[in-house]
């Protein structure tokens, strides 16, 4: 018969070379690097790129990345019409499962690939604020290519540009 253990304590959930938690030292490290300093130092779309390639972009792949980015924050028509067409009270995780897979299907994007990566990130700002505005009854805003990944985000849910 197997021990009942409350929580996660003591179980390995996965093997990975990508992230250590070291919860007794309150430490998140992302190859190599702790969380704290990546989050005080580095743009979103550097740690992206660290996570997804293993270290940290050179200015010409950060450059590539960022456009790559900006280019995959619209959704595709019939994604908007799937997230208008779901209740205002819906979960907004399973807003984000549904408009993603319209989002996938419309891309015939299959296995999953770094380029596969880029295309969801681009695009879960985009879906998660629409439907919050949704929320709100305000229309929806247009991604800007021109603004960060993050301040994008942000101007997705407000309609305002960041001051910062």
């Amino acid at each position: 018969m197997s021990q009942y253990v409350p929580g996660l304590e003591g179980i390995v959930a996965a093997q990975t070379a990508i992230s250590l938690v070291d919860g007794a030292n309150g430490r998140l490290v992302y190859r190599g690097y702790v969380i704290a300093d990546l989050a005080e130092e580095m743009s979103f779309e550097e740690v992206a790129h660290l996570l997804w390639h293993g270290r940290l972009p050179t200015r010409a792949e950060l450059d590539a990345l960022t456009l790559e980015l900006a280019g995959s924050r619209a959704l595709t028509p019939a994604a908007m019409t799937t997230l208008e067409a779901l209740p205002q009270d819906a979960d907004p995780m399973d807003v984000l499962r549904s408009v993603v897979s319209v989002q996938g299907i419309e891309h015939k994007l299959e296995k999953p690939t770094i380029p596969l990566a880029v295309h969801a990130t681009a695009s879960f700002p985009t879906i998660l604020a629409a439907f919050h505005r949704r929320q709100l009854r305000l229309p929806p805003v247009k991604p800007r290519a021109d603004l960060a990944h993050a301040a994008n985000f942000l101007y997705l849910l407000t309609g305002k540009e960041s001051s910062r």
